[in-house]
């Protein structure tokens, strides 16, 4: 929530307000956050552990998600009660920052799948042209 927020230069009233929206949240905010911290060490301990039990490793995962989740919805909610808050302007630039993070998300996406499509390096064009001629 701070980064969004950082850079809006909220009036003394608007810090009021959304300092205590999210004051309003911060046992659950806490809560949440310690939940996945939890579910992620968890998982962690299993990938150190001397044998791979992949229902016990599907198991933490979801439990890692379901945390993950239930946090992010949370802050969409406390993002949702301080929207009205902030003018047209800040809410815009909110929309942006979100905007950005979408896009390196998807600019990392495309990074990946171009991995995936590589061309074939000179030796493996070699052995389809081979197994071509056969």
């Amino acid at each position: 929530m701070e980064r969004l927020m950082k850079g809006l230069n909220l009036t003394t009233e608007q810090k009021y307000l959304t300092e205590e929206i999210v004051h309003g949240h911060q046992s659950d905010l806490i809560t949440g956050k310690m939940a996945v911290l939890r579910a992620r060490q968890n998982l962690l301990g299993m990938l150190h552990g001397n044998r791979l039990d992949e229902q016990d490793m599907r198991a933490a995962y979801s439990a890692l998600s379901a945390a993950e989740e239930k946090l992010t919805i949370l802050r969409a909610r406390i993002l949702q009660e301080v929207m009205p808050v902030l003018t047209p302007d800040q809410q815009e630039a909110i929309r942006e920052k979100v905007a950005k993070m979408s896009l390196r998300t998807l600019r990392s996406m495309i990074k990946l799948e171009s991995k995936l499509s590589l061309p074939q390096s000179s030796s493996q064009r070699s052995e389809s042209v081979e197994q071509g001629l056969s």
